[in-house]
């Protein structure tokens, strides 16, 4: 059986909805992996096709090093509770890619600062931490020590949520000149592919789906919207007693008695539409465009719920997975979150 060079699933020309189908007896490729690479096409999506715990009891039945590769424009969607537990007596180095997608107002120090504090409040050790560039070409010599002194055997594992780069690092690692498909779609890589470099043996994985992510709730269409290639230009609002944010058609964020001098900061892909507003105007707004103006969009807008949170930090980040994240400063009496159901909003003190 002959596997995919781009995705791993094993070749077939029988089932053209299928993983692995290529028209071609002789192809290296599935059809879905060429139209990726050449036309930066999905033409079957399989974002539920891999189980995720599948995924991790297979890595556990590896002796290898697992490299844990982490999107940090979207790191909180990264994360995956009882990542040690899942992984019993095994060494993990974190890395993280697209540090390049972050303002330049994030120092090194102060993003090792952020990682190391988010680590420690989800419970989640690693032996290292390897920060690299959008296109992994920062950082590689700094993970090919790491993996030098980490790598007990001569396995490696590299696994993470889908989309989080895994498969640029690999390129860049093993130098294979895009071998393996990189794109922007979720469930890209369906099997174990299985690499030789140097004296290792490294095994690809299929990225572990965030069910509660709007990078999968959305249509593949759509993903251009959320999923940004350059750096972050952030967006800065000085807020004004009550206010509402819309990102897109996918968040809405409504702010109560906004206090003199408090802010608010978006950081989103540079294509999703922002737009404010006065809360009182909101809901009509909402019930007006939403899907027009306000778009993209996952649901019908009557199927959003409400989350409402209160100051905790003098700098807080609402994190909308998938979508990114607006930062707040200064005083006001509570914010609302208005989201479909399904993807996930949560707090934290302020990565910027």
């Amino acid at each position: 059986m002959k596997q995919c060079k781009g995705c791993g699933a094993i070749l077939q020309s029988d089932l053209p909805n299928e993983p692995g189908y290529t028209p071609k007896k002789d192809a290296e490729y599935c059809m879905r992996c060429f139209r990726i690479q050449h036309y930066d096409d999905v033409t079957v999506s399989y974002r539920t096709k891999m189980d995720p715990t599948e995924i991790l009891k297979g890595i556990q039945q590896l002796d290898a090093l697992v490299l844990w590769v982490v999107d940090i424009f979207d790191f909180e969607a990264n994360m995956i509770d009882g990542l040690n537990r899942h992984f019993l007596g095994k060494d993990i180095l974190m890395v993280v890619t697209k540090r390049d997608l972050l303002p330049d107002t994030v120092t090194n120090q102060k993003l090792t600062h952020f990682l190391l504090r988010r680590l420690k409040e989800y419970g989640i050790s690693v032996k290292g931490i390897v920060v690299t560039g959008q296109y992994g070409k920062d950082g590689v010599q700094e993970l090919i020590q790491a993996i030098e002194t980490y790598a007990k055997t001569k396995e490696i594992v590299v696994m993470g949520v889908a989309n989080a780069g895994k498969s640029t690092i690999l390129n860049t690692l093993l130098r294979l000149d895009h071998t393996l498909t990189m794109s922007r779609y979720p469930g890209t890589t369906l099997g174990f592919t299985k690499l030789d470099w140097n004296e290792y043996i490294i095994y690809d994985t299929p990225g572990i789906h965030r069910y509660d992510s709007a990078i999968f709730l959305l249509d593949d269409q759509k993903l251009k919207y959320v999923i940004p290639n350059r750096m972050i230009r952030p967006i800065v609002y000085q807020l004004r007693q009550d206010q509402s944010i819309a990102l897109g058609g996918l968040a809405r964020i409504d702010l109560k008695n906004a206090h003199e001098n408090a802010s608010l900061t978006v950081y989103a892909c540079e294509r999703l539409p922002i737009h404010r507003g006065k809360l009182d105007a909101a809901d009509e707004l909402w019930k007006k465009h939403y899907n027009e103006l306000l778009t993209p969009t996952i649901d019908l807008y009557d199927n959003f719920v409400k989350e409402r949170f209160h100051k905790t930090e003098a700098a807080m980040d609402i994190c909308v997975y998938g979508v990114g994240w607006v930062s707040l400063r200064g005083a006001f009496d509570w914010i609302d979150v208005w989201h479909p159901r399904g993807c996930k909003v949560i707090i934290r003190k302020a990565m910027i």
